[in-house]
């Protein structure tokens, strides 16, 4: 299943007009107050990757919740779910690749629910994020 029918199909899925696809694919929409992204893998690969950013670490006692983190990131949706990483800011990230070869439409709505609820279960471990804005040009 392509990026861009994705995108379509949670827009009429969850009833989200205002969530339409951009030129090559991507989409952006918030659950439990988190921006998920929907975004195309390079030219020639045959996949997407669904990111959300769910807080940082800079200010918070890290020391401590690294191997919260750490616990939460393993095999938490089984092998090739999503995958916690930080950046060299200290940013959280969970990230999930799908294949645009998997199941229809069902299938890829029920990984996204998963990784909704792991989101969610992860933020909840980092300090109370600051507003986080989507990236222009989504919706």
């Amino acid at each position: 299943m392509q990026l861009i029918d994705v995108v379509r199909g949670l827009a009429q899925a969850l009833h989200l007009p205002e969530l339409r696809p951009d030129a090559d694919g991507s989409g952006a929409f918030r659950v439990h107050g988190i921006p998920v992204l929907l975004l195309p893998r390079p030219e020639g690969e045959q996949a997407f990757v669904a990111r959300a950013r769910l807080g940082s670490l800079q200010g918070a006692d890290a020391a401590s919740l690294l191997p919260q983190l750490m616990v939460a990131n393993f095999f938490a949706d089984g092998v090739g779910g999503a995958a916690l990483s930080l950046d060299a800011r200290g940013d959280v990230y969970l990230t999930q690749h799908f294949s645009e070869a998997c199941a229809g439409f069902a299938h890829v709505l029920a990984s996204l629910e998963r990784f909704a609820a792991q989101a969610r279960r992860c933020r909840d471990l980092l300090p109370a994020p600051a507003s986080l804005p989507l990236l222009e040009g989504h919706a």
